[in-house]
């Protein structure tokens, strides 16, 4: 959503219309904030992504799939330690498993608008937002969408007529 009201902000031709968007974007992240801390599983112990700081770790992008696999926010050291050239590493890996273990739509919405917000922002903000990302994007582990099989096989897929 605040990807829509970014890109809105960015096309409208009014003013008017510019700021509102901007205005919408900011109310929708409250709204989101709240919205997660009413949720069971959530630690208000925990900090947020201000909080994560760069691992001592050198940067291995098989190993941060990994790592996120298990826990995605002790990930978010690794993915402080990128530098440019490994965001961009790290934002191919992120659209390599999606096509590969994508389980449905809302999949693909949330990386799309993540993977386009990364590339507007400045790289400390692009390693950031990946961090706090970790936790919402396939991996390796991730079981293979059915069709990835088909394709590997080199069988054809085809539709059925309805």
């Amino acid at each position: 959503s605040v990807n829509a009201l970014r890109h809105i902000s960015v096309r409208a031709t009014r003013p008017e219309t510019r700021a509102m968007a901007i205005l919408q974007a900011a109310s929708w992240q409250v709204l989101y904030r709240d919205y997660l801390s009413a949720r069971p599983a959530y630690d208000d112990a925990l900090g947020g992504i201000e909080t994560f700081e760069p691992s001592a770790d050198q940067l291995d992008v098989t190993e941060l799939f990994d790592v996120a696999n298990a826990d995605p926010r002790s990930a978010a050291g690794l993915a402080m330690c990128a530098s440019p050239e490994d965001v961009l590493e790290l934002m191919g890996a992120a659209r390599h498993w999606l096509v590969r273990k994508v389980r449905e739509h809302h999949d693909y919405k949330y990386a799309a608008a993540l993977l386009e917000e990364m590339q507007l922002a400045q790289p400390e903000t692009a390693r950031r937002m990946f961090a706090a990302s970790l936790g919402y994007l396939r991996k390796p582990q991730d079981r293979d969408h059915p069709l990835w099989a088909c394709l590997e096989n080199g069988k054809a897929v085809r539709g059925r007529s309805r």
